[in-house]
């Protein structure tokens, strides 16, 4: 369903509906796969799941120092002797013994099959090139299998699951050598307002720096996603037409900011609506009801209230959906916490309350309210770690009442 910018404002549809709206626009421009050398994956996302190519590390090997037992001589009891024959380190060929003797080996040092166990050192008495155990030793006692890590075709990692860095050495570990990505979108953000002035301005009464460029560049970049900054950008329509038609065309996603709402000097929606097909405009939430999102040409554009808090919570609601959509990624899982005071609203829109989650001295999960609930009051978000949600139908919420919080990502 489209609608019509230049017609009387829409009634705000519900978060749910929006959201569908929003996968179902990002679904429509998907993003390719392209295959990647592992090393060179950090912070990408998998377009396919992965699973072992081989046993892993593909030898039995000794589980520590100590003296590898001929199978033959098994069971292995107190009093025993053996004669040492040689010795295997980490990373060497073993050495050709006496079908009859033992042999030194180190940790991760490989165990022939020839072998039943491995005895400590701490548990064997060595005089000369002989050795007695001090203590029974089970059948393949310390002696790890050839598949200790991975069995060939164990699954490593799903589609959807990000590299970092514990899940990229594994991925080296198990001999997995290049995988299939998605290619990260190219990002455009634009600044608009004028009362909004570049880092660094003096201000003239009226005025305010930019902190939404700073704010988007550094969660692009934390996401590993190519940006560009566009602004910030006068209220001109024709200027903002000919910025929004050129990073269109060059960039996946295009974020705006500010322009959004109503007012004379509001033009996002209209100007969306002009380039592409809008998909929404202004959703039953808070903070950023006049969300607006739309399809330029082969980019999604999303026009957020100039606000930074309703661009933080902008980030969570809309843009991480569309991330999400594209990579196949799930939606993190909220933490259950308890309201530590008593808290409400007085509208009927789903409402995401900035709060501060802490587990108290029961090792219950708790969490705090922030006071400040203005949307652009950014030192409320500042002493926030979590989006508390307030569903719309409800109203109030006593003290110790479970609520849904999500934590606040400056990243994907």
């Amino acid at each position: 369903m489209w609608v019509d910018p230049n017609a009387a404002p829409p009634k705000p549809i519900p978060y749910a509906e929006a959201r569908t709206r929003l996968e179902t626009l990002a679904a429509a421009l998907p993003r390719p796969v392209v295959s990647r050398p592992v090393i060179e994956c950090l912070g990408r996302t998998l377009a396919e799941s992965v699973a072992a190519p081989a046993a892993v590390p593909g030898f039995r090997h000794s589980a520590m120092d100590g003296y590898a037992l001929p199978a033959t001589a098994a069971p292995f009891q107190t009093g025993q002797v053996f004669k040492i024959g040689g010795a295997a380190t980490a990373g060497q060929a073993t050495p050709v013994v006496a079908a009859d003797a033992a042999m030194a080996v180190a940790t991760g040092g490989m165990v022939p099959e020839a072998f039943g166990a491995v005895v400590p050192k701490e548990q064997v008495q060595v005089t000369g090139d002989t050795l007695a155990l001090c203590a029974d030793i089970a059948q393949d006692a310390n002696i790890r299998g050839a598949d200790d890590d991975f069995a060939a075709g164990d699954p490593i990692a799903t589609a959807g699951d990000k590299l970092d860095a514990v899940l990229l050495a594994t991925l080296c570990t198990a001999g997995v050598q290049t995988i299939n990505v998605w290619e990260p979108p190219r990002v455009a953000i634009l600044v608009t307002g004028d009362e909004i002035q570049p880092f660094g301005s003096v201000l003239k009464p009226g005025h305010r720096i930019d902190s939404n460029g700073p704010l988007l560049a550094s969660w692009a970049a934390a996401s590993g996603f190519t940006f560009t900054i566009a602004g910030p950008s006068r209220d001109d329509p024709e200027q903002l037409r000919a910025q929004l038609s050129a990073l269109a065309m060059s960039h996946e996603l295009l974020i705006v900011t500010g322009g959004a709402s109503v007012g004379p000097a509001d033009f996002t929606p209209r100007l969306f609506g002009e380039l592409g097909q809008i998909a929404f405009w202004r959703v039953a939430v808070r903070p950023g009801m006049p969300v607006v999102a739309a399809r330029i040409g082969d980019s999604l554009a999303l026009g957020l209230p100039g606000n930074p808090v309703a661009v933080v919570a902008g980030l969570f609601a809309f843009v991480g959906p569309i991330i999400r959509t594209w990579f196949g990624m799930r939606d993190p899982e909220p933490s259950p916490a308890r309201l530590d005071r008593a808290i409400g609203k007085s509208h009927a829109r789903l409402e995401w309350r900035r709060g501060y989650w802490y587990v108290d001295a029961t090792g219950q999960a708790r969490v705090r309210p922030i006071d400040k609930v203005s949307s652009g009051a950014m030192q409320s978000v500042a002493q926030a770690n979590v989006l508390i949600e307030l569903r719309a139908e409800q109203e109030h919420w006593d003290s110790d009442a479970l609520v849904p919080t999500h934590r606040i990502r400056m990243e994907i």
